[in-house]
């Protein structure tokens, strides 16, 4: 495998560059039965109980990740609006937790979960 190694990327179509550093370097999309559906640089995630996940990286970033945003949905009752917070891990280098909760604030899994984590890999 090659590695091409830059400093700012541009989109084919785009008229700016940006840095490297400002792209995600891990993503994941499950379902509430915690299967991946789609991921980059995630090697697995872990059901902790309801709505609580734990996401580990397949390459573990150089400190902890700089900013995880989390996001949930495709549950159309208005009475059942999650709410997604990272809650820092020990290690998290190599992994991020995150919890979502119900307009109740009752932990509550929903059909569609993601995550995604911006910062320098290793």
């Amino acid at each position: 495998m090659s590695t091409l190694t830059v400093t700012n990327i541009k989109a084919t179509g785009e008229a700016a560059s940006r840095a490297v550093s400002g792209v995600a370097a891990a993503f994941e999309r499950h379902n509430s039965s915690h299967t991946i559906a789609q991921s980059m640089n995630v090697s697995s995630i872990t059901d902790n109980g309801a709505g609580d996940t734990t996401v580990t990286y397949s390459n573990a970033f150089a400190t902890p990740a700089g900013q995880c945003l989390t996001a949930s949905g495709g549950d159309e009752d208005a009475s059942h609006r999650p709410i997604s917070t990272v809650q820092k891990e020990a290690s998290a280098e190599t992994k991020h937790r995150y919890q979502i909760t119900n307009s109740s604030f009752t932990a509550s899994d929903c059909p569609v979960s993601c995550s995604l984590a911006h910062g320098d890999l290793a």
